[in-house]
């Protein structure tokens, strides 16, 4: 899971910012938004303007760097922060795999320019690479025949140690070194505000339609839009190609008559019935077009995943709750400031106080 994140020269992150999901509370109440003492399931607050997107740009750079999954790269044309000389973006990652941490930093120039690479596990130096001296560090058993001639610096030295060594699978830190690229190929960046976009997890594109309708679950979307407040009778075209709304005299495409929030509620369960093999999914203002009660849905279903990390940005105070989640799984970026609720105060938090109240009155400030 990723347990913490910085980043610094990343767009309007002109200082460094810690999003640190590892600093997890005591609470007794809503155990299951927490795995491994990491948060898993995140809800982020933040003035438009703050760089909530930004910040989930910034943490899938390691998606374009060390995969080969969708990077989506149009998003990353202005990449480095325009208001400073300061020609380097620092990106530092810290994931724990069980008991294990694996530590993956990179200073970089652009989407495709490096400059330093280090990755280390339990505090040990596993991989180093300066791009402009060509130097290089490595420690793993395996890699020791691995040759270094053949690499250009055009993509990530780890991710060419991943490629082209014969890695010892029964060696600790290999195991680690494989969860960690396991995960980040599985993780994924989705979003529907004027178009949809996403990024990572897979390299193919297709229509929500022809995806929901190959994966066989047009009945599991019929009962999940009902349980949401839309009664629509479905059924696929002769083609295959497209969802069909059944009424008394006549079948229309959904997409004809939908609204943004359905749209957006068909984009989410495209890739919802996708998220047992999603490691890690942030989902950028993920209710903008969502009643609170479907708002509230959306999440329970994230948070009741076990073996998913979600962080969903939001301005939708209504679920900022207790009921819901809890103090330490609710984030405020602000002024290049991300902190917890309970780090906002100095008051304790406690399961029978009203979140949302506190927060509109002030008390997070």
């Amino acid at each position: 899971m990723l347990n913490e994140f910085r980043v610094k020269g990343f767009k309007n992150f002109k200082e460094e910012v810690v999003f640190n999901l590892g600093d997890t509370r005591n609470y007794e109440f809503n155990q299951n938004c927490i795995k491994n003492n990491t948060i898993k399931t995140a809800l982020l607050y933040g003035p438009n303007g703050s760089g909530k997107s930004n910040l989930g740009e910034a943490i899938f750079d390691i998606i374009s760097g060390l995969t080969d999954k969708y990077p989506k790269p149009e998003l990353y044309n202005h990449y480095l922060n325009l208001e400073t000389f300061n020609p380097i973006a620092e990106f530092s990652y810290k994931f724990k795999f069980d008991e294990d941490i694996l530590l993956y930093t990179c200073k970089k120039a652009g989407k495709d320019h490096f400059i330093e690479e280090y990755l280390a596990i339990n505090d040990e130096t596993i991989i180093s690479y300066n791009y402009n001296e060509q130097k290089s560090h490595i420690n793993l058993p395996g890699a020791e025949t691995l040759n270094q001639y053949l690499f250009n610096g055009d993509i990530s030295f780890v991710k060419y140690v991943y490629k082209n060594s014969n890695l010892n699978k029964n060696d600790k830190n290999v195991l680690v070194f494989n969860k960690f690229f396991n995960f980040i190929e599985n993780m994924l960046l989705f979003r529907s505000l004027d178009k949809n976009e996403y990024i990572g997890f897979t390299t193919g594109s297709e229509s929500i339609s022809e995806g929901i309708i190959a994966s066989g679950k047009l009945k599991e979307l019929q009962n999940f839009l009902e349980k949401n407040g839309i009664l629509y009778r479905l059924k696929e075209d002769s083609s295959k190609k497209n969802i069909m709304c059944q009424f008394p005299f006549r079948e229309i495409n959904i997409y004809e008559i939908a609204s943004n929030g359905t749209k957006s509620l068909l984009l989410f369960f495209y890739w919802y019935i996708k998220l047992q093999q999603v490691s890690f999914v942030f989902i950028d203002e993920f209710d903008a077009f969502y009643h609170s009660d479907i708002s509230r849905n959306i999440v329970e279903l994230l948070r009741d995943s076990d073996n998913l990390q979600a962080v969903l940005t939001t301005h939708n105070t209504d679920i900022m709750t207790n009921d819901l989640l809890r103090p330490d799984c609710y984030y405020l970026l602000k002024d290049g400031i991300i902190k917890s609720l309970p780090n906002s105060t100095e008051k304790e938090l406690r399961f029978a106080h009203n979140l949302q109240k506190m927060y509109k009155g002030g008390t997070f400030e």
